[in-house]
């Protein structure tokens, strides 16, 4: 499922902390490390390279070869490139280019340490990749890399809906090829009661919360079985209270490597990853996270985004 792992650079410190978090998941999945960093100044339409832009290429070019030197030493599959586009640009061109599975990067880099992923290149690339990208938060020290350690465990928090089951494959090839475990949890989140019901309507009440209760249990458990049956190693667990800090709390109880979730669930449609659990998750926790587009949402934009295309260039002519 991952045979080409995209790394953005930027030059700083920051940015590289996503290096060893790719080359713990090349080295299993036996992929290709792609390092890239775009390089862009401004010119005239249709204007040649100037030296100077030609220069920063090749110093950007010896940049990356420099960091791919240790990967390739230790055996991994390396590649560097170079794409002349804006940072965004830059690196969806070469997602399609190099036909990669998935991008590792951190949430900052030189945008500064104040603006995490909202209005970010991070953001940017997660809203239109068509394929999961894996964030880290920065200040995770390199030579703590939880993906390194033996038997790792990946959480996948689930809310019951088909977008955040679409997580479930990439945990599942994540479980197998590191030999790891599972860790299914679904937080449930009692309705909000007036005084009235629970005055005037405790029994029903209480038998709608225990139905409810009883439907994740057996959803839960289903999955759990089912994957069970495919000899992977799974656990579970269930929680109740808020989603945010029961993630949080199971990451740490679980001590789990990465969190892999969908970016939208029963939150709304629109609502992406800002502003939702797993925004709040990746800012308040200490894991990378895999986040993954459901596919309906990836199909919508690449339509949304021809038409967008089409009609500029309709207006243009």
């Amino acid at each position: 499922m991952y045979k080409t792992i995209l790394v953005p650079l930027d030059g700083s410190e920051l940015s590289e902390q996503a290096i060893p978090v790719a080359a713990a998941l090349a080295k299993p999945l036996d992929a290709t490390v792609v390092l890239t960093q775009a390089v862009y100044m401004t010119t005239l339409p249709g204007g040649a390279l100037s030296d100077v832009q030609v220069t920063s290429m090749d110093e950007v070019e010896l940049y990356l070869k420099t960091k791919a030197t240790p990967l390739i030493e230790a055996g991994l599959k390396v590649e560097v490139g170079v794409p002349y586009a804006p940072p965004v640009e830059g690196i969806l061109d070469e997602i399609n280019l190099r036909g990669a599975d998935v991008v590792v990067m951190t949430t900052h880099g030189r945008s500064g340490l104040s603006r995490l992923i909202y209005g970010s290149v991070a953001e940017a690339v997660l809203h239109h990749s068509p394929v999961p990208v894996l964030l880290i938060r920065a200040g995770v020290k390199p030579e703590l890399v939880p993906l390194s350690q033996p038997q790792p465990v990946f959480l996948v928090p689930l809310d019951g809906s088909s977008f955040a089951e679409e997580a479930l494959p990439h945990a599942m090839a994540f479980a197998q090829a590191f030999q790891g475990e599972l860790a299914l949890m679904h937080v449930y989140e009692p309705p909000i009661l007036t005084e009235q019901d629970i005055v005037t309507h405790t029994d029903k009440v209480g038998r709608q919360l225990t139905k409810e209760q009883e439907e994740v249990e057996a959803y839960i458990a289903g999955l759990a079985h089912n994957m069970r049956q495919m000899g992977l190693n799974v656990r579970t667990d269930l929680r109740s209270g808020d989603i945010v800090q029961s993630i949080l709390e199971e990451e740490y109880s679980a001590d789990a490597a990465l969190v892999i979730m969908a970016t939208h669930g029963r939150t709304g449609l629109r609502r992406a990853l800002f502003g939702s659990v797993a925004l709040d998750v990746l800012r308040r926790g200490g894991l990378p996270m895999l986040l993954i587009r459901p596919a309906e949402f990836v199909v919508k934009q690449a339509k949304s985004e021809e038409k967008a295309e089409a009609e500029g260039v309709a207006f243009a002519g």
